[in-house]
């Protein structure tokens, strides 16, 4: 107990001390960092670039990139529109179980899928929509990613 009390002893507590607090203060410097690019980056709008993609045209891999459809609907509107093409939204909603409710619809459409040109009864593309949708559900653009990251 008596080295421990010595002044070399007391020394070196007060730097270790001292280190310790040095590292606490960098660490949370960090977390302050950190927690600062998370806010902005829910904050920040996705930059969504959007094309029109016509249903009856397309390939699988560009209807499922569309922000709110995936690759099951896809491969859905694919199987459908090999029996015969869509004439309309209300004829892709009747054949494609995953097009059903109403805000699908409105999330395709508003993200740039469309029926022989035309979008669903006055919802035409919107960037902005799509970036809100997107940040709703980002997981949208996890089959865009892999396709993109599968043909590099």
């Amino acid at each position: 107990m008596e080295a421990a009390r010595t002044p070399e002893a007391l020394a070196r507590q007060e730097a270790e001390l001292a280190e310790r607090g040095a590292r606490a203060a960098e660490d949370r410097a960090r977390l302050t960092e950190e927690r600062e690019r998370i806010a902005a980056a829910e904050e920040a709008p996705p930059n969504i670039v959007l094309r029109d993609i016509d249903v009856n045209t397309a390939t699988e891999a560009d209807i499922a990139s569309v922000i709110s459809v995936g690759p099951r609907v896809a491969a859905q509107i694919v199987e459908e529109r090999n029996k015969r093409r869509f004439r309309d939204w209300a004829d892709l909603i009747h054949r494609v179980t995953g097009m059903g409710p109403a805000l699908a619809v409105f999330y395709a459409s508003s993200c740039g899928l469309n029926v022989d040109g035309k979008s669903f009864d006055s919802v035409p593309p919107d960037a902005e929509i799509a970036g809100l949708i997107y940040q709703k559900k980002p997981q949208y653009l996890v089959y865009q990613q892999y396709e993109l990251n599968r043909k590099k």
